[in-house]
C-alpha cells in the first residue's frame, strides 16, 4: 500500500551508481526519509521530482517504523528551485535553511507551520535579491522550534510595534528608534564630555 505526500527535498545522498537516499519536509508528515532507486539513470522518471530544494508530490511505499527507510514509487515536479543550485552564495543559503529545518524536528512529526516557513523562505530566496535578509528572518522564526521564544511582535522595552530600529539579542527581541535613541544619545553627549576635558588639560 502506497502513501502519498507533497513535500520538499532538503537532503540527498548518494546510494549506489544510480540511487540516492532522499530526506523530504512533507506537509502531511513532516520529516521522512525514502529510498529512491534508479533515480539517475537517464530513462528515470522520478529525476526531477527529486531535485534538491524542489517542492514535489511524492508516492511511497511507507515504512512501518518511523526509523526504516520508505521506499519511492513514483514523484512528479510541482516547484522548481534549480536557480538556487546555480550560485554557490544562493546554494549555501538554501543548504542553510534545510539544515536548521531538519534538525528542528523529529522523524515524522508533522508541522506545517514550519513547512510553510521554509516553503516561503525558499521561494523569497529566489525571487529576491537581499537574500541574506531573508535567512535571518528565516532564523529568527524559527527559533521557536530550538526552545527559544522571542517576542518578534513588538519592541522589548516599550511594547510599542511600530519605528522598529533594531534587534538585541541579549533582550532577545526588537527595539523600537524611540528606546534605542536615548541610550545612543548618552553615549555620544559623554564621548563629548571627555574630549572637551583631554582638550582642557
Amino acid at each position: 500500500m502506497t502513501t502519498k505526500v507533497t513535500g520538499i527535498v532538503i537532503n540527498k545522498q548518494s546510494y549506489d551508481d544510480d540511487s540516492e537516499i532522499i530526506t523530504v519536509f512533507t506537509k502531511e508528515l513532516g520529516k521522512l526519509a525514502f529510498f529512491a532507486p534508479g533515480v539517475w539513470k537517464i530513462t528515470s522518471k522520478n529525476q526531477y521530482a527529486v531535485q534538491w530544494l524542489a517542492t514535489s508530490a511524492f508516492e511511497i511505499f511507507l515504512s512501518y517504523q518511523a526509523n526504516k527507510l520508505s521506499k519511492l514509487k513514483t514523484g512528479n515536479l510541482l516547484i522548481t528551485r534549480i536557480k538556487l543550485t546555480q550560485n554557490y552564495y544562493d546554494y549555501l543559503l538554501g543548504t542553510l535553511l534545510c539544515e536548521i529545518t531538519e534538525q528542528a524536528v523529529e522523524e515524522r512529526s508533522a508541522d506545517l507551520k514550519l513547512y510553510d516557513l521554509l516553503a516561503t523562505a525558499l521561494d523569497n530566496l529566489v525571487a529576491w535579491e537581499d537574500n541574506l535578509s531573508v535567512v535571518i528572518v528565516f532564523m529568527l522564526q524559527v527559533l521557536k522550534w530550538y526552545g527559544l521564544q522571542w517576542n518578534l511582535t513588538m519592541c522589548k522595552r516599550c511594547g510599542g510595534k511600530h519605528n522598529i530600529k533594531t534587534i538585541s539579542f541579549i533582550e532577545e527581541g526588537y527595539i523600537c528608534k524611540n528606546c534605542y535613541l536615548p541610550t545612543g544619545l548618552g553615549r555620544i553627549k559623554n564621548i563629548g564630555v571627555l574630549e572637551k576635558n583631554s582638550e582642557i588639560e
